[in-house]
């Protein structure tokens, strides 16, 4: 199953000047079976990303990208949100309380707000690393799939989506075929088997 972890949208991220209902046509186009929508500190567009994509038999799960005190940190569960600017233990105690899992996202990417060096004091925060992001060039995506061997931790993929021309580039394909929703989301990358992998049918525009 193959699942684009890291999107925006105009529902909720001022940064992104992507429509939700574009990013799933999009993503359909590109034989991506599901997306999430991971909005900044906030879980209000994600549910709603999640309302519109039932409409259109799309499946679209909500997170969110936590901005922590070290970088962002998508959070798949969290049932809290308005947290920027917490501490990463923090956070991980509220994603153990609320049953949620988190990964570190573009850890490495320059000019970014990433965890960077840090992610070696949390590495037991984490249950995989984002190693492919779309707004990452090929050698902080590199540095990421390196320290995810150090850490001995699963790799996952994700556009970061903010235009359309930045959809399906990236994505998760699971072992685990039977992903609807975040609960059986938050199972599949607790128990199952993913990796991160390259859309060979991306194009950009």
């Amino acid at each position: 199953m193959k699942i684009d972890m890291h999107n925006h949208t105009t529902l909720s991220s001022s940064c992104s000047t992507l429509d939700i209902r574009d990013l799933i046509c999009r993503a359909m186009e590109l034989g991506i079976d599901a997306v999430c929508v991971t909005e900044h500190d906030t879980l209000e567009g994600g549910m709603i990303a999640a309302e519109i994509g039932r409409e259109m038999g799309y499946n679209v799960i909500p997170a969110q990208e936590v901005g922590t005190q070290y970088g962002d940190i998508l959070a798949f569960g969290l049932k809290r949100d308005n947290l920027r600017g917490i501490p990463v233990e923090e956070l991980y105690k509220i994603a153990v309380e609320d049953e949620a899992v988190l990964i570190a996202a573009h850890p490495f990417r320059r000019g970014g707000f990433s965890i960077e060096n840090y992610i070696y004091n949390y590495g037991k925060c984490f249950v995989a690393i984002e190693t492919l992001n779309g707004n990452c060039g090929e050698i902080e995506n590199r540095n990421a799939s390196e320290c995810a061997i150090k850490l001995k931790l699963q790799c996952i993929g994700g556009s970061d989506a903010h235009y359309i021309g930045m959809v399906g580039r990236f994505y998760t394909e699971f072992a685990d075929n039977n992903i609807r929703d975040i609960d059986s989301l938050v199972y599949a990358l607790k128990y199952s088997k993913y990796q991160a992998k390259e859309n060979p049918l991306y194009r950009g525009r």
